[in-house]
């Protein structure tokens, strides 16, 4: 490619969308490059929560409920329905540990925001009459959001092809070079990209596609498998989850194998949650089983998909004769401390980094404006230091 590039965005999936769409807005010259098609990574494969939740005090928890905000108007913007829609969630809790810290959240700063409430199982069955909560010792009720992933997917791509970026699907980036005058080369399996700025957003392949750069980045990733079941009539009202510390647990050991530098010693190692909900067409989307492995595959496990429809029907033993359409595996990256990384990497000022959220599609949009501000050299309406790259290579 002979071309000079403003930005070069690599990574084709919500967060790479949603940047070259912004980047766009303000007139930049932006080339979006993938080594497959749109989507073919965790984004593709994303339920579609918009949880504010489970932000964490401080930056996280700023940016949180502006991307929430920011996505409640965002349909009007890029012209195109995705299906964005205010939703009761409903999450069981079956254990002492699990009930205390709801409790615990009823009295925190998201708790007014997003109406936090603490339901008897009686009453959380006037939300979700189909909902058996014979298990539970409460339900923790709150006001979040979902969209349909692939719609929100297709109006960024939509919106940006409109205003001007240039798709290159199907190409690899394999390096990256200082190629002077303030520009970066990106190499390619079909040449070289010059570009003022780079912004990477690749997910669970940030961390290899990085790794000649002189920066380290402790990221791995899990990998969650979900289905979607034939279209049903009006079933269930609400998003209803069992989320356990599990996972959490399970990440944090990952993590701290990372950190230390040493294989994990937890292949193959699995649990089970819970988060089902009706979509608009009527089909039953239903997640998740996560388990770690160390290398990437793209077949779900059978006992996966047994142990999903077993969670389903322990809490909703009317959807036992309901067909599954399409079963599906994705990786999703995170970090050892849960924080994204965000900003550009240390030695490599012109290459910004956006992978490892902890609810991606609620933050796409204020990452993608935070992207745009620093590729405009503009200033930031708020201070990244927290998500710094950089962060795990310090003293």
């Amino acid at each position: 490619m002979k071309e000079t590039w403003d930005v070069v965005v690599v990574g084709a999936g919500m967060v790479g969308l949603a940047v070259a769409y912004e980047l766009s807005r303000r007139n930049l010259r932006v080339a979006l490059l993938d080594k497959g098609g749109l989507g073919q990574g965790a984004s593709a494969a994303n339920c579609g929560l918009v949880l504010a939740s489970d932000a964490e005090p401080g930056l996280s928890r700023d940016l949180t409920l502006e991307g929430f905000r920011l996505l409640s108007t965002l349909s009007a913007r890029l012209g195109y329905d995705f299906e964005f829609e205010q939703k009761t969630f409903l999450q069981a809790l079956i254990s002492e540990t699990e009930l205390a810290e709801a409790e615990e959240m009823l009295n925190g700063p998201l708790s007014k925001p997003l109406h936090f409430r603490l339901l008897t199982p009686e009453e959380s069955r006037r939300y979700e009459p189909y909902l058996d909560t014979k298990d539970a010792l409460a339900v923790f009720h709150s006001l979040q959001a979902v969209v349909n992933p692939l719609q929100l997917l297709f109006a960024y791509y939509r919106a940006a092809r409109r205003q001007g970026v240039t798709w290159f699907p199907k190409t690899e980036v394999r390096g990256f070079s200082d190629y002077g005058n303030a520009q970066v080369a990106v190499q390619t399996e079909r040449g070289e990209f010059k570009a003022r700025k780079v912004i990477v957003a690749a997910g669970a392949w940030s961390a290899k596609l990085l790794s000649p750069l002189p920066v380290e980045l402790p990221m791995a990733f899990i990998q969650g498998e979900a289905m979607v079941t034939e279209a049903l009539p009006s079933l269930l009202s609400c998003c209803t989850g069992l989320f356990t510390s599990d996972r959490i647990d399970l990440e944090k050991a990952l993590g701290a194998d990372l950190l230390a530098g040493k294989q994990s010693g937890l292949e193959e190692t699995s649990c089970l949650e819970l988060d089902v909900r009706q979509m608009q067409g009527g089909n039953l989307l239903i997640g998740q089983k996560t388990d770690y492995n160390s290398a990437y595959r793209d077949t779900v496990s059978w006992n996966g998909m047994g142990l999903m429809a077993g969670q389903v029907l322990r809490w909703f033993p009317t959807l036992r004769a309901v067909r599954v359409l399409r079963t599906w595996v994705s990786p999703v990256a995170f970090t050892p401390d849960h924080q994204p990384l965000l900003g550009p990497l240390p030695h490599f000022e012109n290459i910004f980094l956006a992978t490892g959220f902890k609810s991606t599609i609620v933050l796409t949009p204020i990452v993608a404006e935070l992207a745009a501000d620093w590729a405009c050299d503009a200033n930031m309406p708020y201070d990244l230091g927290e998500f710094r790259p950089a962060r795990f290579g310090e003293e």
